[in-house]
């Protein structure tokens, strides 16, 4: 009887681009749209600087690009920094169930493998789907007790989702697709520490899951072997990260897929802050003109507890970084008109007096009841008392970009072009989302490489 990683590998093997309907093809293509675009916009934060700077210095290969950057290195370093730079402003999409950002790392890792390998635009678009699928449904099969533990599940379960989309890209059969899953589950990492302080190197998690899952791919092709059960074995992934596995995530399997599930983001910050975002914006369309610092006595902000454990630390953040995940400074923002980092600059963000001081008349309330149906909800209700005694009130339930509150075509290309402005004239935008859009008829995805160095 196949276990589990035989029955993902078989599954891998098998599916083909004309398995895939049509709205889940093009759902993809949005997906690699939008996490080129996070490449493009984190490129140029210090930690990939000095990534770059090391590939420059120490790779001699030059067969996978290192996107908005105009160099080539080898296709796991490339899958390391694609990925970095993805993750850099919080801006790459995601997937509630699995608590994971399935894009940062299996879109880097299948680029930098299907150029190396010049495969088509339809073979990316496959791999990509089936490295969603499988790193979300594995994900989805740990949490909760796997992020309640610690661990950042889309370090942990994404060398999965990258292994499979360099093993479908270079066409690994069944036995060297297994043997890929189970290199790549030995490298699993990723530790949640990092939203506390050390913020700078979360985008480390995602580089490494990606780059470890292209170099998984190439050591089984040549023959090296890993564990055969990596999930289900005694001393396997499951055993040690999580408790009660929900195996039954995989069931569907060919029948649906995941990337239909996953979300966009249009704020350069952690997922768990948007609902917040979103209740704070409505309000300030509904009140500008009562909200000013001085008539604002206190804010209160109810939101779920994964939320206030993550977000919530963080009242005075000193910089991007930090910022990114403070859930008051946010708040404080949208409530203020400030714009909540939407211009997807790093190096363009400067810390305003004003947001600081309304900061201070912010308490965070973690609500048991938001918490209810998490994740299915990710809820959260921001009330602001002002000097006359009145309350306003605006609740959010799922914020801006989910399947359930969907965004639609043109803002996720209004948010590519504003990733890439000032790093490609318009004209090559344009060619790039014309490109992007028309994938599957890609004969090579080199040429796509070439458009975006």
């Amino acid at each position: 009887m196949e276990n589990l990683t035989d029955s993902i590998a078989s599954f891998v093997k098998r599916t083909k681009f004309e398995d895939l309907p049509k709205d889940i093809v093009h759902k993809t293509k949005l997906h690699i749209i939008d996490t080129i675009g996070a490449i493009f916009a984190g490129s140029e934060t210090p930690l990939c600087i000095l990534l770059k700077r090391y590939a420059s210095n120490s790779e001699k290969l030059r067969e996978s690009t290192i996107i908005a950057s105009g160099l080539k290195t080898s296709s796991p370093t490339a899958a390391l920094i694609n990925g970095v730079a993805a993750h850099s402003l919080e801006i790459d999409d995601g997937h509630r169930y699995c608590g994971c950002h399935p894009g940062t790392v299996v879109i880097p890792a299948a680029l930098a493998i299907g150029e190396k390998e010049g495969v088509s635009g339809k073979k990316l678009i496959l791999a990509v789907c089936l490295g969603y699928g499988i790193m979300v449904r594995i994900g989805h099969a740990i949490n909760p007790s796997h992020l309640s533990r610690g661990f950042h599940t889309t370090g942990t379960a994404g060398v999965f989702g990258a292994s499979i989309a360099a093993s479908k890209i270079m066409n690994l059969s069944k036995d060297e697709i297994r043997y890929a899953m189970g290199i790549a589950g030995i490298q699993s990492s990723g530790l949640l520490e990092v939203v506390n302080t050390g913020q700078m190197v979360k985008p480390l998690i995602p580089g490494k899951a990606a780059q470890s899952g292209v170099l998984s791919a190439m050591l089984s092709k040549d023959g090296i072997e890993g564990p055969v059960d990596i999930l289900d074995g005694d001393k396997g992934f499951f055993r040690a990260m999580a408790e009660n596995i929900r195996k039954e995530v995989f069931y569907d399997l060919g029948i649906n897929f995941e990337i239909a599930n996953a979300y966009f983001k249009f704020y350069t910050a952690c997922r768990h802050i948007h609902p917040s975002i979103d209740a704070a914006k409505d309000l300030y369309q509904k009140y500008r003109e009562l909200l000013n610092l001085g008539n604002l006595v206190k804010v209160i902000i109810k939101t779920y507890p994964v939320a206030v454990n993550l977000t919530g630390n963080i009242s005075k953040p000193r910089n991007f970084d930090e910022a990114k995940f403070s859930l008051m400074y946010a708040v404080s923002q949208a409530l203020l008109g400030k714009g909540v980092y939407e211009n997807y600059e790093a190096n363009s963000f400067e810390m305003d007096k004003n947001v600081l001081e309304l900061c201070e008349k912010c308490e965070v309330i973690s609500d048991p009841n938001e918490g209810k149906e998490y994740p299915k909800k990710r809820g959260s209700t921001i009330e602001v008392h002002l000097k006359n005694g009145k309350v306003l009130r605006s609740c959010v339930e799922l914020p801006v970009g989910e399947p359930e509150n969907p965004a639609n075509d043109s803002m996720i290309i209004e948010k590519f072009k504003k990733c890439c402005y000032g790093k490609k004239e318009n004209y090559e935008i344009e060619r790039v989302v014309s490109v992007l859009l028309g994938l599957e008829k890609l004969k090579n995805v080199r040429e796509l490489l070439e458009l975006v160095r």
